[in-house]
């Protein structure tokens, strides 16, 4: 498993470099003493320590000044230090680390980069308890050169309440970034304000715990992205263990992965949010290494024996846009994972969208204006799982071609139209009932064909309007066959299932062609009938006169 192997390897750089003691300097002999570094260049010959066992101790680099070190930087300690702070300041000045990285450890300690400052390292990041890591300002960077994996860390292994916050313009370039922990607090990564930018040349993982570590999968770790800023990375994971959450948010604000995204891996409870016209783009170009494929809960190269539940993603606001390259999966794996879509959200999928792959009880909401769009392929519910649904309230779902139930175990999955509407349209522009149930209860339903040929289908109309240009129905299915004129009569011909009672019924036509749902009658009852597919008929004398004109139906009662 990727991402467990990646476990191993983070837990390794964290015991081996943050965990380890490291040499008092000399610089800093005592609590509350600072070490100005103005317009100048100071060379260090080792690592450099800020706090390794004082309190209070300042590091200032400003004004064009430079310190290079021949190993990492330090700022705070597990074991002494704390409140120790570096602040990198104004153009040109910056911490060069040429063999190591720069971590915050121990409990609240900071550094600040901020006017244009820079810092160098390997790796980096902040770890411990209540320790901080700011990048601000158009300018700001901090650049990781290690091409390894994990190349940044935000990790609550050691405490909680770390932060990393990228803002005003800041930027951190790096090769991954894991945000990793046990503790139940978490730590939060956010990246906010216009030109602030999170770059990873590998994936960005929320929530990767380490298991085979501690024995404890994941804190619930936090991303925020706002006010415009942007997060890149190869491959995406919103959780890969349990109670992780993403939120992509305002106007400009986006996280893009050129591949793969998952929201839970194989954990529970993570949720994406994106709202307030924040867009996340998932998929650039198809590649070798594959490209734009989504998986909600689950992931097809990764079986954990916990299956991942309860994963949902939220669409919602103007502007909110989730477009994917590729296919998009809610449920590969596990139950009751989500995806709703409102307030005029939008997710784009030009592939294959399937809820309920091989899980149960996955569902998809399309409401308030939420739009579902998908351009080449199939719109599936209920793959090989059971009890997966599409509801649509006042939203909209395009898509060619829709399948409810291909392979479930049970005939339970469901498409239910509220209000909004549901159009299946292209050249093909099928929606195929097999494996559950279509329900129109308001609404527009436009599709180009209705199949029903599962003789455990069913199609249920209550109200709302049907456009399709044709019906395929299974011929053993309990239905009316035809109404044919006779004279001024009418000759009502239906298939009867086996229930105990067939009946006809009957209701009167409006202004405009509408009718009452609750206004039917019975006007031909049949008892008893136990073969399926037996025809019998009723002539309704005359039902060619009728004005308004009348509408029929057949209902069984098992």
């Amino acid at each position: 498993m990727r991402r467990m192997r990646d476990a191993c390897l983070v837990a390794g750089i964290i015991t081996g470099l943050v965990f380890s003691s490291r040499p008092t300097q000399a610089q800093y002999s005592a609590n509350f003493q600072t070490n100005l570094i103005n317009g100048a260049v100071s060379n260090w010959s080792g690592d450099y320590s800020v706090g390794s066992n004082n309190f209070a101790d300042v590091l200032l680099i400003r004004n064009g000044g430079t310190l290079f070190d021949g190993g990492g930087g330090y700022i705070g300690s597990f074991s002494i230090g704390s409140n120790n702070s570096v602040l990198v300041a104004d153009a040109g000045s910056a911490w060069q680390n040429t063999n190591g990285p720069v971590v915050v450890i121990g409990t609240v300690n900071s550094l600040v980069i901020s006017n244009q400052g820079q810092v160098f390292s390997t790796w980096g990041g902040v770890a411990g308890t209540n320790n901080s890591l700011v990048v601000t300002g158009s300018g700001s960077t901090w650049n990781t050169t290690s091409t390894a994996l994990t190349s940044f860390v935000i990790s609550s292994l050691a405490g909680p309440g770390n932060s990393a916050v990228i803002m005003n313009g800041g930027r951190v370039n790096t090769s991954e970034c894991d945000m990793i922990g046990t503790d139940p607090v978490g730590d939060l990564l956010l990246v906010s304000g216009v030109g602030s930018i999170l770059s990873n040349s590998e994936s960005l993982v929320v929530g990767l715990g380490v298991p085979l570590y501690t024995g404890v999968h994941s804190s619930p770790q936090s991303l925020v992205v706002s006010n415009g800023g942007q997060i890149f990375s190869l491959h995406g994971y919103a959780g890969v263990y349990g109670s992780n959450s993403v939120l992509v948010t305002g106007s400009g604000s986006s996280w893009r992965n050129s591949r793969d995204l998952y929201v839970g891996q194989v954990g529970s409870g993570n949720s994406l949010v994106v709202s307030n016209g924040g867009q996340l783009i998932n998929g650039t170009t198809f590649t070798s290494g594959g490209g734009g494929t989504c998986y909600i809960g689950g992931d097809p190269n990764n079986f954990s024996p916990s299956s991942p539940n309860s994963n949902s993603v939220v669409v919602t606001g103007t502007g909110s846009v989730w477009s994917n390259f590729n296919s998009l999966s809610v449920g590969y794996n596990g139950v009751g994972n989500s995806l709703l879509i409102g307030d005029n959200g939008l997710v784009y999928c030009p592939s294959v969208c399937i809820v309920g792959y091989h899980s149960n009880s996955n569902t998809v909401r399309v409401i308030d204006g939420g739009i579902l769009q998908l351009r080449n392929n199939n719109l599936t519910i209920g793959f090989e799982g059971s009890g997966n649904s599409l509801v649509i309230d006042g939203g909209s779902v395009i898509a060619p071609h829709v399948v409810i139930g291909l392979a479930s175990a049970n005939c339970d999955n469901l498409v239910e139209l509220d209000s909004g509407s549901l159009v299946v349209t292209n050249s093909s522009a099928v929606l195929e009932v097999d494996l559950g149930t279509l329900v129109l209860k308001g609404g527009v339903l436009q599709v180009g064909k209705l199949v029903i040929m599962n003789p455990c289908a069913s199609f249920v109309h209550t109200g709302g309007t049907l456009i399709a240009g044709s019906v395929e129905l299974d011929p053993n299915l309990f239905r009316i066959v035809s109404i044919t004129r006779q004279i001024n009569d009418l000759l009502i011909t239906w298939m009867m299932g086996p229930g105990q009672t067939n009946e006809l019924q009957v209701a009167a036509g409006g202004v405009g062609g509408t009718y009452d749902t609750n206004g039917f009658t019975d006007i031909f009852v049949v008892t008893n009938n136990a073969i399926p597919g037996t025809v019998t008929n009723f002539l309704d004398v005359g039902g060619a006169t009728n004005k308004p004109a009348r509408y029929y139906r057949v209902r069984l009662v098992p």
